[in-house]
C-alpha cells in the first residue's frame, strides 16, 4: 500500500512508502502522520466506498441515514473515524462492506453532495501537474503532522483499522 509519510508545505516534495497490509496495520497503531495514497491514474481502479465530511456535524445523523438507504445497508456497514478539533469538523466515513470504481465513487459523492454540502469531494481530484497521480486520506490514529498541518490523529468512532484502508478491497461487494 502507498503511504505518504512526509509532505513539504508546497506539496512539491513527498515522501511515500510501500507497506504490506498487514505492516501498515501495525505502523498506524501508533501516531506516524500517515495517509494512504490512492492511485487515481485510472478512473477504474477499484476502492472502498468513502466520504470525507466537513464543516457540519449536525448533519452527520442525516447523511449516514441517505447512505445507508442508497446502499441497502446498516450504519454498522460503516467504519467512521473522527479528527474534529475546534473550528473544524472532520469525519472519515469507509464502507466495510463496498467498492466502487474511482469514477462511479465521485459520481457517487457530486450527487449526494447536492443535498449534503459537509461532504468534500475533492479529495479524489489530482492536480495534473501532481507527479504521484495520487489521491491521500488521513489514516485511524494519524495526524497531519507528516504533511505539516496541524491536527489531532483521527480516533475510530466505529470499525476496525482495517475497516479504514481504501485500498484494500478483498471480499468487498463491487457497486
Amino acid at each position: 500500500m502507498i503511504i505518504l509519510v512526509k509532505e513539504t508545505a508546497a506539496r512539491k516534495v513527498r515522501t511515500l512508502l510501500d507497506f504490506s497490509k498487514e505492516d501498515l496495520l501495525e505502523r498506524i497503531k501508533d501516531d506516524n502522520g500517515y495517509h494512504e495514497g490512492i492511485c487515481c491514474r485510472n478512473p477504474n481502479t477499484i476502492i472502498r466506498v468513502f466520504f470525507d465530511y466537513d464543516w457540519d456535524k449536525e448533519g452527520l445523523e442525516d447523511l449516514m441515514e441517505r447512505l445507508c438507504r442508497e446502499m441497502q445497508c446498516e450504519k454498522t456497514d460503516w467504519a467512521i473515524s473522527c479528527g474534529t478539533r475546534e473550528g473544524k469538523v472532520s469525519y472519515h466515513i469507509l464502507s466495510k462492506k463496498f467498492c466502487m470504481s474511482i469514477n462511479n465513487l465521485q459520481a457517487f459523492q457530486r450527487r449526494l453532495y447536492k443535498d449534503h454540502k459537509c461532504i468534500d469531494f475533492t479529495v479524489l481530484q489530482v492536480s495534473i501537474t501532481d507527479e504521484t497521480e495520487c489521491a491521500f486520506l488521513r489514516l485511524p490514529n494519524q495526524s497531519k503532522d507528516g504533511v505539516n498541518k496541524s491536527a489531532p490523529p483521527m480516533r475510530i468512532l466505529q470499525g476496525e483499522l482495517s475497516d479504514f484502508l481504501v485500498t484494500d478491497i478483498e471480499g468487498l461487494i463491487v457497486k
